[in-house]
């Protein structure tokens, strides 16, 4: 009898799924979650995110729209269910009203409210899932850094603006002035010589050298010239090396910031 119910119950299912997707046909294009949600930077009061059966948290909203800027949609001409495993997305308005969003671990988008009583659908999916992986890091409280295919540098939602030019190697590595990025990132850092050398420590910085001027905590350190780096003293590999330009060091920016304990997502730019 059991099994009979079970029967029945997924028969009734896959015909709602029918009924919905044939309801729900989407038109051809790209949108992106912004538009999705419907709700501009300006008209967001708070902006709230979940993973799965995770509380909700409140945060940054240009942190948020950053990324929600810019993670474009592909529609689906036929909308197909999703696991209710993802992210959740709810924006209240400054008119007092709500618009809601679920993003599928795979990518698919859908509309959600608190009241539905429906499997999710993918409407649209998210060309990009490294974004979706930014905002799901946003949810968990992981500091970001965002950089975009034009160089610009966006940390925890705000834009960094450098006085020395940022630029690219030769194996796509994007490299920072070492003494910029650690002002913005608030860490303490060294320079050596005899080799050249600059280590960033993990501790916030001591403008007033209050700390006794050691370093302090775990602490990373590139060697100009050298595809290496070391955390604690022990060496590590990489396909990029630190350098000198116009006498101010430079360094991979995706390895300071994974040490640093950031989420760094590339941000392709869009004109949607």
């Amino acid at each position: 009898m059991k099994k009979i119910i079970s029967v029945l119950l997924c028969l009734l299912m896959l015909c709602s799924v029918t009924a919905f997707a044939a309801e729900t046909e989407t038109v051809g294009g790209k949108i992106t979650l912004t538009q999705f949600l419907g709700v501009s930077r300006e008209q967001a009061k708070t902006v709230r995110l979940a993973t799965d059966a995770a509380a909700a948290v409140g945060v940054d909203a240009d942190a948020f729209y950053a990324i929600s800027d810019h993670l474009t949609l592909t529609s689906a001409f036929e909308p197909k269910v999703m696991e209710d495993s993802g992210l959740y997305i709810t924006i209240e308005k400054t008119d007092g009203t709500f618009a809601y969003a679920f993003i599928g671990r795979e990518g698919g988008a859908d509309v959600y409210s608190l009241a539905m009583n429906r499997l999710p659908y993918a409407l649209y999916t998210a060309d990009h899932l490294s974004l979706v992986g930014a905002l799901t890091a946003l949810a968990d409280g992981k500091p970001q850094i965002l950089v975009y295919s034009n160089f610009d540098v966006v940390i925890d939602g705000q834009k960094a603006a450098f006085h020395h030019e940022i630029f690219s190697d030769e194996n796509g590595r994007m490299l920072v002035p070492a003494r910029e990025i650690c002002g913005y990132l608030n860490k303490r850092i060294y320079w050596f010589n005899s080799p050249a050398r600059v280590a960033v420590s993990a501790v916030p910085a001591d403008p007033d050298n209050t700390g006794g001027g050691g370093a302090g905590g775990d602490s990373i350190c590139f060697t100009i010239g050298e595809k290496n780096y070391e955390i604690n003293g022990r060496l590590h590999e990489t396909d990029t090396a630190a350098r000198l330009v116009d006498g101010s060091a430079y360094i991979p920016l995706r390895t300071l910031a994974e040490f640093l304990g950031y989420h760094v997502a590339f941000v392709p730019l869009c004109d949607l």
